[in-house]
């Protein structure tokens, strides 16, 4: 599914100071991924030749306590850096606030997994297009 681009949201607090003259008419609403035990959840971020992407906020659920579940970003081909992977121990609807938001370089896609954890699980990825 391709995402449209919408007018940025009104953000507070440092937040808003951080994202000051970098976010235009990027913002990316939560782009999401849903996927039943055996196949893990994967959002991507398509690269832009002018503007980076920015990732705020990441929600995600597992149906139950997951085996061996886990959250990870990956920056660029290869990838070129990876937040995490970190491990998610407990069912249920979390979220993962990022303040001031990760970002990337311009040109390169990111890539946010849930790994399977032999549940069915939920992923959805706030993210920006910066200036």
């Amino acid at each position: 599914m391709a995402a449209t681009a919408i007018a940025a949201p009104e953000i507070g607090g440092g937040y808003r100071q951080h994202m000051r003259g970098k976010v235009g008419a990027g913002f990316v609403p939560s782009l999401q991924d849903t996927q039943a035990s055996g196949t893990a959840a994967s959002v991507t971020l398509l690269a832009d030749a002018n503007r980076p992407n920015a990732v705020g906020q990441i929600f995600l659920s597992y149906a139950a306590a997951p085996t061996a579940g886990s959250i990870k970003i990956d920056f660029g081909a290869g990838p070129r850096a990876t937040w995490g992977p970190f491990h998610i121990l407990l069912g249920g609807l979390q979220s993962i606030e990022f303040n001031p938001p990760l970002e990337g370089i311009t040109n390169e896609q990111v890539v946010v997994t849930l790994a399977d954890g032999s549940q069915t699980k939920y992923l959805a990825v706030t993210a920006y297009k910066l200036s």
